[in-house]
């Protein structure tokens, strides 16, 4: 419930922020069946990214694994699939609504579109600082959707491509089994 309230939060502060900075949220927002097909095609890098994350975790990466083992697992654990599938809906709309449909079109204003891109995921990657590698990672997200944005100028193509990433990534870490506590090679190390 509390991530719900987080996310759809989100989503009333973009449209708060883009009344009081005259940047609405929603007005880049357009049905297109192109477009839509192209958000789901958009999600596939992400999701390459994500598998490639979770199937090779050495390094920075065991500790963003580790992270979603031992603190999102947990908390996530007893929602439904729909429920997640509401958090991740919910993410991909408020998120957008704000990075990419008030605050890159506010600091294109000021900035220059290249440059709003930078600037914006720079602190989206911030604002998701769980761990420095989780950091760079979705900033590194946000840069490809910021590029998307800029690219088709329909926010329908960077929300659908970040609920489909994050629904994927949380039933993933949800419903894959557990990590052994002890893994094989470690038992055998200590023998």
């Amino acid at each position: 419930m509390l991530a719900v309230l987080f996310e759809g939060g989100l989503a009333l502060l973009a449209l708060g922020l883009g009344w009081l900075v005259d940047e609405p949220p929603l007005h880049s927002l357009h049905w297109s069946w192109n477009d839509a097909f192209a958000s789901l095609a958009a999600t596939l890098p992400m999701l390459l990214m994500l598998v490639i994350c979770l199937r090779c975790p050495i390094g920075p990466l065991a500790r963003v694994r580790a992270l979603l083992d031992d603190f999102v697992r947990p908390i996530f654990r007893g929602c439904s699939a729909t429920e997640v599938t509401a958090i991740a809906c919910l993410a991909g709309l408020g998120e957008e609504m704000l990075f990419r449909g008030v605050l890159q079109g506010l600091a294109s204003r000021w900035f220059g579109a290249w440059m709003s891109i930078g600037l914006v995921n720079v602190l989206f990657g911030l604002l998701h600082m769980v761990t420095p590698m989780y950091a760079l990672t979705a900033g590194l997200i946000g840069l490809y959707l910021g590029w998307l944005m800029l690219w088709k100028q329909n926010l329908l193509l960077v929300i659908v491509p970040h609920a489909l990433f994050d629904l994927a990534a949380l039933l993933y870490v949800i419903y894959s089994p557990a990590p052994e506590i002890n893994p094989p090679a470690q038992r055998q190390e200590r023998s």
